[in-house]
């Protein structure tokens, strides 16, 4: 029992992981995260399918009202599903498109087939390992399709069983193809975007025309619209505008100068996704990186229907009730409009898409539960459930848009959260940041000299001495990845080396030096460290209590 009070802290350089049984694990939220496609039932307007950026497709049957889970994509969680087609002669036919986020030099993703509603998916073989940004269907005959990937276009004639390249790989410039288009009553002919410039063909790819003209030079082309009507009609936009051609690609109107006047500020000009109101052919949505657009005369004038914060990859118009208005945004998930886009509310009830760095109960509140998330901004940062996770709540006032790496609870109750600019904590619901009180201190006047490191070689001294005025001019805005508590003592992993507290994290005294390429072990005495393996990781933080 004498060992029972005894405490080892350990100190990572990575993550260390270690074989675990399978479970089954279940979604508990927070709701929201990147939403990046939509596809409806052509026999069911009210049942959509949602592709995510973790490999995830969700549906729903009451117009996006509410989601649930569907299936992972690849048995994977690094595909961006950016293109669902559902096939309108077989509704449990569908096809997605997919890529990697990765190295350009190492593209991967590819085309993945369900014929029973989207519950399993397999790998299209012709596709696999292409990294798909475009799919589109050929409306006068749905077996045609059309994948644009990093390599060219591909089409389809059997609904997707079969692909072949229908641009000649010697073309370096057909290729990054980010968008298609396909006439609405002849299939070959079909319009390319790429990150350079669009394209078009009227022969089903035996060859193909630069349609550039009136284009800025070395523009990528996000999204292309045919009006299904007036198929003459195309809308193009890029990132350096919306543009609009009245015969057919031969010559185009627009860009960012045009539009300034015609409502979008320049710094809205990356269009990523363009969407006719398929009962009024005059309305056309356009959904930026900063905000959603709308004109009602055919884009003479446009006007901005969301806050500049909204980020659109997506956008569902119903064909029942072209009233009902859906986005599929980076970090806020699914947002719906019963106005026709004038405005907009939350509607993520059961999608859940974030990516969760950090996790604490609160030891005080069995059923309070505190996660951290990164890549969401001013969507993100923590949030709370008081019901074990049944419901959650964002509490990110003061956080600034931090990504949060760790969370942990102070002796005294107070919930800790680390950032990739220092530590923040949690009082009267509000985040307030370490140095806006006190500054990271330097080690006490009552330690004679720095840490020894003890190396096997040599005795080298760990921290450099460092007075408290120089520790107070210099605000600490590191990293911290990881908190450990022992007694009345908080520990905080960072990536400028190991901090500890006394205070309940209200001040903080540097402990052990930033370093890489070992894993250190600390036995009670906090200075004296020993290094035990060589490890290739960023800094964490464990404890391992002894009996």
């Amino acid at each position: 029992m004498h060992w029972i009070h005894r405490f080892t802290i350990v100190f990572l350089f990575g993550l260390l992981c270690s074989q675990m049984q399978a479970v089954t694990w279940f979604p508990f939220g927070p709701d929201g995260g990147d939403a990046r496609a939509f596809a409806a039932d052509p026999k069911d307007a009210a049942h959509l399918y949602l592709g995510a950026a973790n490999g995830w497709i969700y549906q729903s049957h009451n117009g996006g009202r509410k989601w649930e889970r569907l299936a992972r994509v690849g048995q994977r969680d690094d595909l961006v599903i950016d293109n669902i087609l559902v096939d309108p002669t077989d509704p449990k036919h569908l096809v997605a498109g997919a890529w990697v986020v990765a190295d350009l030099q190492h593209p991967d993703g590819g085309i993945f087939i369900s014929h029973d509603g989207g519950v399993t998916w397999t790998s299209q073989p012709d596709m696999r390992g292409q990294s798909v940004r475009s799919l589109t269907e050929a409306p006068s005959d749905p077996k045609i399709m059309v994948a644009g990937s990093l390599e060219g276009v591909f089409r389809s004639t059997d609904s997707g069983a079969h692909w072949q390249r229908i641009s000649t790989e010697d073309n370096k410039e057909i290729r990054e193809v980010e968008s298609l288009a396909i006439d609405p009553a002849d299939p070959n002919t079909i319009y390319a975007g790429t990150w350079h410039l669009p394209w078009k063909t009227t022969d089903g790819g035996a060859t193909w025309t630069s349609i550039k003209d009136g284009i800025i030079e070395d523009s990528d082309v996000f999204s292309i619209l045919v009006d299904p009507k007036q198929p003459q009609v195309v809308y193009l936009s890029a990132c350096s505008g919306i543009y609009k051609s009245e015969d057919g690609g031969a010559k185009f109107n627009g860009g960012v100068g045009i539009n300034k006047s015609q409502g979008i500020p320049s710094t809205a000009r990356r269009t990523r996704v363009l969407m006719q109101d398929p009962g009024h052919l005059d309305t056309v949505y356009a959904g930026t990186t900063e905000g959603l657009y709308r004109t009602d005369d055919a884009g003479k004038q446009w006007t901005e229907t969301t806050g500049s914060d909204v980020i659109v990859n997506d956008i569902y118009v119903d064909p029942a009730d072209t009233r009902n208005v859906l986005l599929a945004t980076d970090r806020q998930g699914v947002l719906v409009s019963d106005d026709g886009g004038t405005s907009f509310l939350p509607s993520n009830s059961g999608f859940s898409a974030r990516q969760i760095t950090a996790y604490s109960p609160d030891s005080r509140h069995p059923a309070t539960v505190y996660v951290g998330v990164v890549n969401d901004k001013e969507s993100g940062g923590v949030f709370v459930s008081h019901s074990g996770g049944l419901s959650w709540s964002q509490l990110s006032g003061g956080l600034d848009g931090h990504d949060v790496f760790s969370l942990g609870q102070a002796p005294d109750g107070t919930m800790l959260a680390g950032t990739e600019h220092g530590i923040y904590r949690l009082k009267d619901a509000v985040w307030q940041r370490v140095e806006d009180d006190t500054k990271i201190a330097a080690p006490s006047a009552g330690i004679a000299s720095a840490p020894v490191v003890k190396t096997g070689r040599q005795r080298k001294s760990a921290i450099r001495p460092t007075t408290r005025a120089a520790a107070a001019k210099n605000s600490f805005d590191a990293s911290v990845f990881g908190f450990a508590a022992t007694g009345d003592t908080m520990f905080a992993a960072t990536s400028e080396g190991v901090l500890s507290s006394f205070t309940s994290g209200q001040t903080w005294t540097p402990r052990f030096p930033r370093t890489t390429g070992t894993l250190w072990l600390c036995r009670s005495n906090l200075w004296q460290w020993q290094a035990c393996m060589p490890c290739r990781c960023r800094l964490t933080l464990a404890r391992r209590g002894m009996r």
